[in-house]
């Protein structure tokens, strides 16, 4: 068994320990922040612990496999392809997806609507695809599994990786990582094929929870946005600003601040917090499979639009 030693609120653990992202490996004093049991459906329970990594300060969650995953990203989470919400709730996402498009579309110089390249990096059921391809756009979105997709922008989403010819072989005047990072191990390999990608004035809009929040640390393990399994890395505002400076990506904007969104997180953590034994129970009650509720335990999340986000928009160097 490691040694455990209590510390600061903290426990620090010493353990083999390897980083998702730098692949930084071997027996160090890692620091655990948080132990978490999830239960899945079927009776199955499984721990995790979120550690920081010694050499690249990312925050991980440790003991994620990829059969864990498979269970994690079921056809539940993604929801139908048209309809994951209640109707209410559906036509909000749709309308915020209209004014997000535009917004991103123009901070891209030089670009009209109708030759502006777009690319959705895990697009989805393709909301704001489908806001981009009504405003005349070129859309490209990519996905790690196959959606039932509503509407005409099945053909353009892609599944696979972002080397894959159908989405390198292109350049793109705005490419979007909407709450995406967070979901994959490797973050800084992410950054950089993102560059490879990008136009000379190309735009890379990115939003993903805010680890070094005021809501995290207030909330802790309740927080409604550790979403584990899911969140492999967890992000801070210091450790992504490094990581876009390191691939040379100049910063033009970035906004802590979504009003509705930060809200709906307090008040999600809030409920975790008072109610432990039933996490997120608020979240699922909005879904469209409400009736169903109980019979899949494993939190479901609105990631179209997770709350109390750091988000930036970059532009190539």
């Amino acid at each position: 068994m490691p040694n455990e030693e209590q510390r600061d609120g903290l426990v620090k653990v010493a353990e083999a320990f390897k980083c998702h992202n730098c692949g930084y490996a071997g027996l160090t004093e890692a620091k655990t922040i948080y132990p978490i049991t999830i239960n899945f459906p079927g009776g199955d329970t499984h721990s995790f612990s979120i550690k920081q990594c010694s050499e690249c300060n990312l925050v991980n969650t440790v003991g994620v496999t990829p059969q864990i995953l498979d269970i994690a990203y079921s056809s539940e989470y993604y929801g139908g392809g048209s309809r994951k919400f209640l109707d209410i709730i559906e036509f909000i996402l749709k309308f915020i997806s209209k004014l997000k498009a535009k917004t991103l579309a123009g901070h891209v110089n030089g670009a009209s609507n109708q030759t502006l390249k777009v690319l959705d990096i895990g697009c989805g059921r393709g909301l704001l695809l489908s806001a981009y391809q009504a405003m005349g756009c070129e859309i490209t979105g990519l996905e790690r599994t196959k959606l039932p997709l509503a509407g005409p922008i099945s053909p353009y989403v892609h599944i696979g990786a972002i080397t894959d010819d159908p989405v390198a072989s292109k350049q793109y005047d705005l490419i979007v990582i909407w709450h995406v990072l967070e979901h994959l191990e490797k973050t800084n390999y992410m950054l950089c094929q993102c560059k490879q990608l990008l136009t000379h004035n190309g735009i890379v809009a990115i939003a993903v929870p805010n680890f070094s929040s005021l809501q995290r640390r207030l909330f802790g393990r309740h927080w409604f946005h550790l979403d584990v399994p899911r969140h492999v890395p967890h992000l801070d505002t210091r450790w992504l600003m490094s990581a876009l400076q390191a691939e040379q990506l100049s910063i033009i904007k970035t906004s802590h601040t979504d009003l509705i969104q930060n809200c709906y997180g307090f008040v999600q953590s809030t409920l975790n917090a008072i109610f432990p034994n039933d996490p997120n129970g608020f979240s699922d009650s909005l879904t469209s499979g409400i009736l169903n509720r109980g019979i899949i335990p494993i939190v479901l999340t609105q990631e179209e639009y997770p709350l109390f986000s750091y988000t930036a928009s970059l532009r190539s160097a």
